[in-house]
């Protein structure tokens, strides 16, 4: 049976490798006991990525979510991806994802996000979290070869649609530009009237997504090291307020738990009614050192090279 999803052709999948094993191969190979299909991970010269027990690494994206209760906050997770236990992060690299590279590279998270927008002729590669392009703090090693290799100007940082009102994105994008400074990191930021992922807008949009990609690239918003997280996340929100009053209850309902974190937020922001969106997303706090934090310019102090 040939593997579908929205955004992304059954030939780019196959040609990735990502792929429905049977139940009892799912075991056996890679450990896991629910159904689903796998995605494996290469690197740059797409030789496969090992992990623990010497198996390739690859995540499971889970045919029906898993739910787990916190036994102390009582908080309900849902989980629709699964990768082996104690298994570490990896940043994963499509097919051909630097086969249109010039100098902007996006992140995205999610693999079947960046298959989609590789398969657009955009150079991209998938984490699988917000944070998730961090180890201990610092970048992870699969980064940091990333960085070095392709030396990009700029990174753009994708959030799903419902990132306006999620305050660990904005931390998270805070925190990617302290750790890749000098490098760029923008926003691109996809409405929030609009499909929740970019594969999923693809789908939608068919031929009319390369101009809406090149719009929300455009407009883009900027966050450098000294940006401010608090006032990142309203400016995110802000651009999203009108959108937010034509939703339906029922949509409007849903953001209401995490529009009230931002909304605390808000109140211990210092008002300045006179900056704009930009003024306010780069206002001034301590910076903090790259170099001392695990970033790539720990790396790159002079000519590029590699740590040892």
């Amino acid at each position: 049976m040939t593997l579908t999803r929205p955004g992304v052709t059954a030939e780019t999948l196959a040609a990735n490798e990502v792929h429905r094993p049977t139940p009892s191969a799912l075991f056996t190979t890679y450990g896991f006991k629910w159904p689903g299909f796998v995605i494996p991970y290469f690197d740059q010269n797409r030789d496969p990525i090992w992990d623990r027990g010497g198996r390739q690494y690859v995540r499971l994206r889970l045919d029906e979510p898993i739910s787990r209760t916190d036994p102390e906050t009582g908080k309900v997770e849902v989980r629709k991806y699964h990768q082996p236990y104690k298994s570490k992060l990896h940043i994963y690299l499509p097919k051909g994802f630097n086969a249109h590279y010039d100098d902007q590279l996006v992140i995205v998270e999610g693999e079947l996000k960046s298959l989609s927008l590789v398969e657009a002729g955009i150079p991209a590669v998938a984490v699988s979290g917000f944070y998730n392009f961090l180890t201990d703090g610092k970048l992870l090693p699969d980064f940091v070869d990333l960085l070095i290799d392709l030396k990009p100007k700029r990174l753009l940082f994708l959030g799903d649609s419902d990132t306006s009102h999620n305050a660990l994105f904005s931390c998270a994008a805070v925190k990617m530009a302290q750790l890749v400074a000098p490098i760029q990191v923008l926003l691109p930021r996809i409405p929030v009237d609009m499909p929740k992922g970019i594969d999923d807008v693809r789908e939608e949009l068919g031929s009319r997504f390369p101009r809406f990609w090149r719009d929300i690239v455009e407009t883009a918003v900027p966050v450098a090291p000294s940006t401010c997280t608090k006032r990142l996340c309203l400016v995110l929100l802000e651009r999203e307020i009108e959108r937010i009053a034509h939703l339906s209850p029922v949509k409007k309902k849903e953001l209401h738990p995490r529009m009230r974190k931002v909304g605390a937020f808000r109140r211990k922001v210092v008002k300045n009614p006179g900056a704009s969106s930009e003024a306010l997303a780069t206002g001034r706090q301590v910076p903090t050192d790259p170099c001392a934090s695990g970033g790539i310019a720990t790396f790159l102090p002079g000519p590029v090279r590699r740590p040892r």
